[in-house]
């Protein structure tokens, strides 16, 4: 896959994002956070490694915060020049 047609795939997920309802997102994000958080491989982990999401995006800020609170190390994605990418940290 080019570069163009990555850009080009990035728009249609986009525009298909923005056309759905509050009320699906709303439903989705629910019932994906309470899948990721009922599996065994997350209660079992020390470590999870996910994304701060932003806007209309899948919502992670309630797995984070549960599992920063069972004391899990939580690392995000760092995007440095060139679009090299390392996880960091969070707290």
């Amino acid at each position: 896959m080019t570069r163009e047609d990555k850009q080009a795939l990035r728009i249609r997920v986009r525009e298909t994002i923005k056309a759905f309802d509050e009320a699906y997102l709303a439903e989705s994000n629910a019932a994906i956070e309470q899948a990721v958080l009922s599996l065994n491989e997350f209660r079992m982990s020390e470590r999870v490694f996910t994304y701060y999401s932003q806007e209309r995006e899948c919502a992670t800020r309630k797995i984070i915060s549960e599992a920063l609170r069972a004391g899990k190390t939580v690392a995000l994605p760092v995007v440095y020049g060139g679009g090299n990418m390392a996880f960091g940290e969070y707290s």
